[in-house]
This record gives structure tokens, C-alpha cells and sequence, in this order.
């Protein structure tokens, strides 16, 4: 063999084996970019999403028109329509004080809400009512909203928040 042949031997020899052990290798290194990738994106997307739903807030009520300072005011804070008027997302009461009442609700989500509230005059814990079941003491909505012949709806009621509020209830 001459030195030309055995030239072109080893440059036939190591492309083939050059291309062989090159393309497997790219093609793992992309592969593994991509998982990496993917993973990051993910992580991301998952991070965000936590941040969003772990928002909470603060909603400030302020219940005004109550006719003495005897008794005490009485707050339902309600998360669906479902529930409003039955059962309360969460609750608080107040003293009164110049005939205004002031409750604040802490680390709430952000979200839709309606509000109930009472003056609980004789301090028995509820809504007195009349014999024909009307309320005997003075309540209201929020929204100030009013029910026909019969007590506010929901969607009458809800509002929503997703930063820092006040609302002001008249009764």
C-alpha cells in the first residue's frame, strides 16, 4: 500500500465513523435542551399561577343609618350564590359606636362576594323576626340591595374584589 492509498483509507474510515458518533450526540444534547426547556417553563408557569391565587386582601365594611347604640352589628361575608343567606364564608360582629358600626375582613382572596348584615339591638345573636317572619331588626345587603317580597338575591348582593377595600352598607 502506498501512502495515497492508506491517506484515502483513513480519511474514508473517519468521516463514516465522525458522522456516526457526531449526529447521536447532537441529537441528545437538543433532546436534553428541550426537557430542560420544558421544565422551566413549567416551573414558571406553575410559580405564577400560585402567586395569582395566593392574593389576598382586605375588605373594610362600614354599616351605617343604625338607629341607636344599643346592641351590637352583626356581618356575614358570603363566596356564592348557593350559599348566600344560609351559610356565611366567614363572619364578624361589631360594637356601635356614633351610630356607625366598622368590621374588617383579613386575607381574603381575591374573588366575588356579598355581604348580610343586622343590628342585633337586644344582643340575642340573630335576626329577630315578627310572627308573619319578617325581620323585626333592622338589616341590609351590600350593593344596598333590596329584595320584592322577600329577602336581596345574590347577584343583587356580589361585588368583587381583588385589591384593598371599603364598602359602606346603609341601613
Amino acid at each position: 500500500m502506498t501512502k495515497v492509498q492508506s491517506f484515502r483509507i483513513l480519511i474514508i474510515r473517519k468521516k463514516p465513523l465522525s458522522l456516526c458518533n457526531s449526529k447521536p450526540l447532537n441529537l441528545k444534547k437538543r433532546t436534553l435542551k428541550k426537557e430542560i426547556m420544558t421544565k422551566i417553563i413549567t416551573i414558571t408557569i406553575l410559580f405564577i399561577c400560585s402567586l395569582m391565587s395566593a392574593q389576598n386582601v382586605k375588605l373594610t365594611v362600614t354599616v351605617s343609618g343604625l338607629k341607636s347604640n344599643t346592641g351590637t352589628v352583626k356581618v356575614g361575608l358570603y363566596n356564592s350564590d348557593g350559599t348566600f343567606l344560609k351559610t356565611t364564608f366567614k363572619s364578624l360582629a361589631s360594637e356601635i359606636k356614633n351610630n356607625k358600626a366598622v368590621v374588617t375582613f383579613d386575607n381574603l382572596p381575591a374573588g366575588e362576594y356579598a355581604i348580610s348584615t343586622y343590628h342585633d339591638e337586644n344582643n340575642n345573636g340573630k335576626l329577630d323576626k315578627n310572627m308573619m317572619g319578617i325581620p323585626s331588626e333592622d338589616y341590609a345587603a351590600s350593593n344596598n340591595a333590596k329584595g320584592f317580597m322577600g329577602p336581596p338575591s345574590y347577584k343583587d348582593a356580589k361585588f368583587d374584589i381583588n385589591k384593598d377595600s371599603k364598602i359602606e352598607i346603609t341601613l
